[in-house]
């Protein structure tokens, strides 16, 4: 939340039109995010029944259906924001300014969703999993990349887009994180197996 608190005050810094059009373009986050949220809990749960019973078979077979469903999740959001987000900016605001600087912001919204909705899609494996301090170490690392990066980079000619980097850097070191887990994890169960 600090995070998340700490990118309006920066956007805050370039005006009110900017102010407004990061809340109209973040909206669609609520949609498709929540959708993510449900995909997590649903692999949290199965991931824990999978544990309790010692089912490594039901474990992987979980965690690599994960992988492909958050993947395909992120790259639908992505794409969905890319293509419909100034449709969307369009129905919810007559304001031009505002409508301007929102256009401007969805490609970042953009790669900033299609990565955070992977990492949200993938968390779920490894919660039930009983991995829950490697994410709690991905989320600190990549919110506090985010709290040094926001307000450095907004500051350099980078401007506003320096807040979106920041939040990029965030979502894509968490998701790296899981992706890795997931792999090692895959190759680990592999060699058990052989």
């Amino acid at each position: 939340m600090s995070a998340g608190m700490l990118i309006v005050g920066v956007v805050a810094r370039f005006g009110t039109d900017e102010v407004a059009a990061y809340g109209t373009v973040t909206r669609t986050l609520l949609f498709l995010t929540m959708a993510a949220y449900a995909m997590r809990q649903a692999a949290t749960i199965i991931a824990a029944q999978a544990k309790g019973a010692t089912d490594d078979d039901l474990l992987a077979a979980s965690r690599s259906s994960s992988v492909r469903l958050g993947i395909a999740w992120s790259l639908l959001g992505g794409l969905a924001v890319l293509t419909l987000g100034g449709l969307a900016v369009d129905a919810v605001t007559s304001d031009a300014a505002i409508r301007s600087a929102a256009h401007g912001q969805i490609p970042w919204l953009a790669v900033y969703i299609t990565l955070l909705l992977c990492n949200v899609t993938l968390s779920g494996i490894f919660l039930g999993g009983g991995h829950g301090k490697a994410l709690a170490t991905s989320t600190t690392t990549g919110a506090a990349l985010q709290l040094c990066l926001a307000p450095l980079l907004a500051l350099t000619p980078l401007g506003l887009m320096g807040a979106w980097i920041a939040m990029i850097t965030n979502a894509g070191t968490q998701t790296t994180v899981l992706l890795v887990l997931a792999a090692r994890q895959t190759l680990k169960a592999k060699e058990v197996t052989a």
